[in-house]
């Protein structure tokens, strides 16, 4: 019985690690070699949309951030979601003509009712969306996404970033963030763009008007950053901006429980994705998931320990250094070190509040 079984898992072994080897070569290793165009002034007028709710502070970091970029040809529209705090009070003290203010209207509210209203006051083409808790990374963002909008372009997807403190869910939410950074921007880089982060998102608003007009997707609760992209995207109008200098920070969850009814929003929004994007997903993760437990359960009861270990070490080491090389360009490179411990507790993790979804539904949105 226990040869059998070791034979099973010998075989899934092996499977797991074919399968990740085609994920690095086919969409990890093109990202490595991608050279960002340099950032050119533009003309193209940008609306830089930005949904809020409470949380003055924060609010004005990022309006400060955005206000000294290089690129002055936006309108800067902060949309309120009924906030307790006097919000206003924080924009006067800017005392720029480029900002709007909008408040919504009491048959209005949440974040998406924000969004849209934003798209809706928009003057221009080009919108551009982050987060009231995010900090913009430079003075260039805005350049480098209007030098991004080339002529087929109508989607530019960004990397929203944590900022970095002493703890281990910490660390595991920028894994996390790192490694959705690297698959989004691997699959958009092959033509097949699945997904985009709010504090970090760009497209035309001719493009918003389409995906309104969808029936399936209205009723949704959340999760159009997500949606947006997955439905609009086509092999060809997607830009993709991972490089230093073109991010967005903010802070990562502080607690588990935070965390953890976060990542049921996120993974519902998930089950709306094109079926070929759900299954090539799925497929990367479940075989993480398996390569590190058949990898452990075989290391303990195979006879070929040192064939197995080999195997893992090599493995590792060509993701590694994939990753090493990535994190260059897009940041967190003190995340790289610790893969062999992040990487299962974050797949684990993620598995078990994936079960929870089945067992019982999202049923609001905060």
């Amino acid at each position: 019985m226990q040869d059998a079984a070791v034979s099973i898992l010998s075989l899934v072994f092996a499977l797991t690690v074919c399968i990740q080897l085609y994920y690095y070569l086919k969409y990890f290793f093109p990202l490595t070699q991608f050279q960002q165009a340099s950032i050119k002034k533009s003309s193209i007028h940008l609306s830089v949309i930005v949904a809020v709710k409470n949380n003055a502070s924060a609010l004005s970091r990022c309006i400060s951030s955005i206000l000294m970029q290089e690129h002055t040809s936006f309108e800067l529209i902060i949309v309120d979601d009924h906030s307790t705090e006097l919000l206003e009070a924080v924009i006067a003290n800017f005392d720029d003509q480029r900002i709007v203010y909008h408040r919504l209207n009491e048959d209005q509210q949440g974040k998406k009712a924000a969004i849209q209203k934003g798209i809706h006051l928009a003057k221009n083409e080009h919108l551009v969306f982050t987060d009231a808790d995010c900090k913009v990374e430079s003075n260039h963002w805005l350049e480098g996404i209007a030098s991004a909008f080339l002529s087929q372009t109508e989607i530019v997807l960004g990397h929203g970033r944590f900022y970095k403190r002493n703890s281990f869910l910490n660390a595991l939410q920028r894994f996390e963030c790192m490694l959705n950074a690297i698959q989004y921007f691997s699959f958009a880089l092959s033509g097949k763009a699945y997904m985009g982060v709010g504090r970090n998102l760009a497209y035309l608003k001719s493009t918003a008007k389409c995906y309104a007009k969808a029936p399936e997707q209205k009723g949704l609760m959340s999760g159009d950053d997500d949606l947006f992209v997955n439905k609009m995207a086509t092999p060809s109008n997607v830009g993709i901006l991972p490089n230093l200098g073109n991010h967005t920070l903010s802070e990562a969850k502080n607690n588990w429980m935070s965390y953890f009814h976060q990542k049921r929003r996120q993974l519902q929004a998930g089950n709306h994705y094109k079926p070929m994007h759900r299954w090539t997903l799925a497929m990367f993760g479940a075989s993480k998931l398996l390569f590190y437990i058949s990898c452990l359960f075989l290391l303990l009861f195979s006879k070929q320990q040192l064939p197995i270990l080999s195997i893992f070490v090599v493995e590792l080491a060509i993701q590694m250094l994939l990753f090493w090389r990535i994190s260059r360009m897009m940041g967190d490179k003190d995340l790289v070190i610790w893969i062999t411990v992040l990487e299962p507790v974050y797949y684990g993790v993620i598995s078990l509040i994936g079960i929870s979804t089945w067992l019982w539904k999202v049923k609001r949105w905060t």
